[in-house]
C-alpha cells in the first residue's frame, strides 16, 4: 500500500483526544478523518506520482474509536494508531510536534522535515477559544496558526473563516508538504484558496 511505502516518523498526526461528545460531531470528526485518509492516497500538485503524507492518529476515548470504526474499512487502514500523543513520542513514531492552532502568534509560514504537524481532532459548531492552544502548551510545544490572516490581500480579502475543518487543515498541510518535498516553498495564498470555503 502506498502509505506503507517506507516506515518512518509521522507527518501529520491528527489528535483525537480533543474531540467533542455528542453524536453528530463524533460522525462529523469521523468523516472529516475519513477525507483526510483519503487525501493523503492522492497525488498532490508538484507530484508525478502519490508520495503520500504520513497521517496517523492519536488520543481518543471508546466513543471517538467506535464511531470511527463504523466507517467502512476503517479497521484495515494503514494508519498508526496511538493511544496518546505521548505515546507516540515516546514510541519515536513523531518528530519534533508543532501543534496547529487557530489560537497560536505564529503563523506556519514554511514547513519542516523534521516536524511532525498535529491537528487538534475538534468539530466545531462554535468556537472553542484556546483548546488546541492550552494542548500545545500541555505538551511544551510550538503551536502556529496556518497563515490565513496573513495572506488576505492575496486571497482577495479578509477570509470569512480563520478556523478550518480537520480536513481542510490536512489538505492545506498536504499541499505545503508536497511542494517543499519539490524543492519549492509553500505557495500560501493558492494553497489556501483551495481548502478555504
Amino acid at each position: 500500500r502506498r502509505l506503507l511505502r517506507a516506515p518512518g516518523p509521522a507527518d501529520v498526526v491528527l489528535d483525537l483526544s480533543l474531540a467533542n461528545t455528542g453524536a453528530k460531531a463524533l460522525r462529523s470528526l469521523a468523516l472529516q478523518v475519513q477525507l483526510c485518509y483519503s487525501l493523503a492516497l492522492q497525488p498532490q500538485p508538484h507530484q508525478a506520482e502519490p508520495c503520500p503524507v504520513r497521517l496517523a492518529l492519536a488520543g481518543g476515548d471508546n466513543e471517538v474509536l467506535e464511531a470511527l470504526d463504523r466507517l467502512p474499512d476503517c479497521a484495515g487502514w494503514p494508519i498508526p494508531r496511538h493511544a496518546s500523543l505521548e505515546a507516540a513520542q515516546q514510541a519515536g513514531a513523531v518528530r519534533r510536534l508543532v501543534f496547529l492552532s487557530p489560537d497560536a502568534a505564529e503563523p506556519l509560514l514554511a514547513v519542516e522535515e523534521d516536524a511532525t504537524y498535529v491537528i487538534g481532532g475538534l468539530v466545531d459548531a462554535e468556537r472553542r477559544l484556546r483548546v488546541s492552544l492550552a494542548r500545545a502548551e500541555t505538551l511544551h510545544v510550538e503551536a502556529r496558526h496556518l497563515p490565513i490572516a496573513e495572506h488576505a490581500v492575496p486571497l482577495g480579502s479578509k477570509p470569512s473563516v480563520e478556523i478550518l475543518t480537520v480536513n481542510q487543515a490536512f489538505a492545506a498541510l498536504a499541499a505545503a508538504l508536497a511542494a517543499q518535498r519539490a524543492g519549492e516553498s509553500p505557495h500560501w495564498p493558492a494553497i489556501l484558496r483551495a481548502v478555504l470555503p
